[in-house]
């Protein structure tokens, strides 16, 4: 799906064919990716793609303060739109890097083929009233182009039930999982806000690291794990190997060879009373690298002590 939007986008916009085709593969692409149902993406509406920015405007400036690096650039790389859901409310579907471009480009080219009074962002121009493409249709006309073994396995609800399976190889608190509920749109019967951050915070930042692990079919080297142990993972494979700030990142490769150091009590009671002062929030990597510098932790990068601290939360959870 990914590789027919580049290469549709590659052609670009001639004719009415050329729109149709480049709207479809892009649908078909977000029917993958989110694995959402197929009428909650046919309904996305164009106002809510021109006022996708807005959703990231929620999030207040504490909240970005505490970000890693991981999180920090699935929230810059990706954004979120809202659409009508199952029940009337409103659900999110994340827009992949991949397919921004060619999503304006739709939009750029669509008063030549689309009547104005049709909102819908997938508009279907040959429909007799305001309508829009079937998600699941097209995803469908998708496949018949391509070699696979078992096609028929490959539609929307069997989509849904791979993520929901799936997913479950992973250790996930209750918070993940809450989103991850939210994102499919599944129904529960209590519902916690966790700090009422907006939605697009949680979608960007945490549904988009599962939904991006299973789009690069690589979710099964992180069984056991939970989605804070992974965004500590990914933070400590982005790490710089030079800084500045007189923190020793990686304090062993300087001899070639990298050993464990054991955690000491005073270490642990340390990095409790730092998640005390954050409400019980691991900080982002440059709080820690300004911590670190004023009092280090002793054969541990700043990487290793976010990944304790992810660890030390879900033991007090």
């Amino acid at each position: 799906m990914k590789e027919k939007v580049k290469e549709m986008e590659e052609k670009g916009i001639h004719d009415l064919n050329d729109y149709m085709k480049l709207s479809k593969a892009i649908l078909a692409r977000l029917l993958v990716f989110n694995k959402r149902r197929p009428k909650e993406l046919s309904n996305i509406l164009m106002d809510s793609w021109v006022n996708r920015h807005l959703y990231k405007k929620e999030t207040v400036e504490e909240v970005n303060n505490a970000m890693g690096e991981t999180e920090r650039k699935l929230f810059d790389e990706l954004d979120v739109v809202m659409s009508r859901g199952k029940c009337g409310n409103k659900v999110p579907t994340l827009i992949p890097s991949d397919c921004t471009k060619p999503l304006q480009m739709l939009v750029d080219s669509r008063d030549a083929f689309i009547g104005k009074d049709n909102q819908f962002l997938f508009a279907n121009p040959f429909a007799k009233r305001s309508g829009h493409f079937n998600a699941g249709v097209v995803l469908k006309e998708q496949l018949g182009g391509m070699s696979l073994n078992r096609a028929d396995l490959f539609h929307a609800t069997k989509l849904r039930k791979y993520c929901a399976t799936t997913s479950q190889i992973l250790e996930m608190g209750e918070f993940d999982m809450e989103v991850l509920t939210r994102h499919m749109g599944h129904d529960k019967s209590v519902h916690r806000q966790y700090y009422r951050l907006s939605d697009a915070t949680h979608e960007l930042t945490r549904a988009s690291l599962l939904m991006i692990k299973l789009d690069e079919g690589c979710l099964a080297k992180h069984s056991g794990q939970s989605l804070d142990e992974i965004l500590a993972e990914e933070d400590h494979g982005e790490q710089e190997p030079e800084h500045d700030d007189g923190v020793e990142d990686d304090p062993e490769d300087q001899h070639g060879e990298g050993r464990y150091v054991k955690w000491s009590e005073s270490d642990v009671a340390r990095l409790r009373a730092l998640l005390n002062a954050h409400g019980g929030r691991v900080p982002s990597m440059d709080v820690l690298r300004t911590s670190c510098k004023r009092e280090p932790f002793v054969g541990h990068t700043v990487a290793e002590v976010r990944c304790k601290m992810y660890q030390l939360r879900r033991k007090a959870e």
